[in-house]
């Protein structure tokens, strides 16, 4: 299989004489695009639990998992090789994926103008919208492996534009992927004429700052994440909210500096689940995790001129901010690639020296104690030390699944 991919984009009827569609006739993806932006698929959160572990070291290795076993990519073709229920949920972030990527090369963008339309229970609504240029425009994004349903894919598209009260431009990209006997091309299929009157505006710095927000939640401890948001939802000003200082890892690439977290798929709480059984101590699960999972570890994180950026406030920065986008493939154990919008995902099988150097086994066992507890019901007592007039000196006994409670970790 190929590592990159070529689909030929065809216009429906409602575009096919519009001259701003004709300037893209193909788009080129590797298999980290469509991981990429197609978990921008997934909701933020306006607050993490202190338990959820299934999110915070579960979510992105889990998601990157599905990518790598039921993803495949020919010169002209995307394979969702998953015949389980993951089969639709794989073919619409496939289709978020490569429908967003082709919207950024379509409006020549970086992806950090991409926002995600908040439900509405009272209409129906498009997917994502982007400011630039003072136009705003909303896209729906489309995915499936039932080349058939095409005309119904179109159909629901129309009536959401249509039920749609905003004044944006908008559009309509379908994926059409293959199943694994399928021998035709994918296709891109575009349709909705953008030529319509839009009412200027201007993208926000919270627009931005949401934008990486997203990443944000998976890098940063619940604590962190849910002060950040609150402030983000009810303060004007949005200066100096990431606290650098509890971003837990960093990763050099190309001289760049990039603060993140690491992933890995013996932390999937599901998989710890299932391979648990009453008695076992760490040390075995973490071997037996190992024996059936394998090592499959990945880093996701913002360059740290851009978190500079955010926490200056200076909207002019960010927009301008943009670096080269590369994609690496290092002795078929790691996959690299950074996003012109400075957000980095590595993935190795444990051959990479920053994570055998970062993320050591006593990590990666650490992180699967907490996930014990949580699963076998047993928390602790917190044990740092209280801070309030009232409790000053005293011990908390707050009970967490942690090494301590949320109050007490930034200690």
């Amino acid at each position: 299989m190929s590592e990159k991919c070529m689909l030929k984009v065809d216009l429906d009827d409602s575009i096919k004489n519009n001259n701003f569609f004709k300037q893209i006739t193909e788009v080129e993806f590797d298999k980290m695009d469509i991981f990429k932006y197609g978990i921008l698929n997934e909701a933020v959160p306006p607050k993490i639990k202190e338990n959820e572990f299934d999110y915070l070291e579960g979510k992105i290795p889990f998601l990157f998992g599905l990518y790598q076993d039921f993803i495949e990519l020919d010169t002209n073709r995307i394979f969702n090789l998953s015949e389980e229920e993951n089969s639709k949920r794989i073919s619409e972030t496939i289709g978020v994926g490569v429908g967003l990527l082709y919207a950024t090369k379509l409006l020549k963008i970086n992806p950090n103008a991409i926002q995600r339309i908040k439900a509405s229970k009272k209409k129906k609504y498009l997917d994502f919208k982007v400011l630039t240029q003072s136009k705003q425009y909303e896209i729906e994004t489309k995915g499936t492996i039932n080349h058939s349903k095409k005309s119904t894919l179109l159909k629901d598209i129309f009536a959401k534009k249509k039920d749609s009260t905003t004044k944006a431009v908008k559009c309509g990209v379908i994926t059409l992927a293959n199943k694994a006997n399928n021998k035709a091309p994918s296709k891109l299929i575009v349709c909705d004429d953008w030529e319509e009157k839009s009412v200027d505006t201007d993208m926000d710095f919270k627009d931005y700052f949401y934008y990486y927000a997203f990443f944000l939640s998976f890098i940063m401890d619940s604590t962190f994440y849910n002060r950040m948001y609150h402030k983000m939802e009810n303060y004007d000003s949005v200066k100096n909210l990431i606290n650098i200082k509890s971003i837990p890892f960093c990763y050099m690439y190309n001289g760049r500096k990039f603060l993140g977290q690491y992933f890995d798929k013996r932390l999937v709480i599901q998989l710890v689940q299932e391979n648990y059984y009453e008695g076992m101590n760490i040390e075995l699960l973490y071997e037996l995790m190992t024996e059936k999972v394998g090592i499959n570890q990945i880093f996701l994180g913002i360059d740290y001129e851009m978190i500079k950026c955010l926490n200056s406030g200076n909207v002019d920065e960010v927009k301008k901010y943009s670096i080269e986008k590369s994609f690496v493939v290092e002795k078929e154990t790691e996959v690299l690639m950074c996003d012109v919008d400075g957000v980095l995902i590595v993935a190795s099988k444990g051959e990479n020296h920053q994570f055998k150097n970062d993320f050591t086994d006593t990590v990666v066992k650490t992180r699967m104690t907490y996930i014990l507890n949580y699963i076998t019901n047993t928390p602790h007592e917190c044990g740092g030390v209280c801070r309030s007039r009232e409790k000053e000196g005293d011990l908390c006994k707050k009970l967490t699944y942690r090494e301590r409670c949320h109050f007490h970790r930034e200690e």
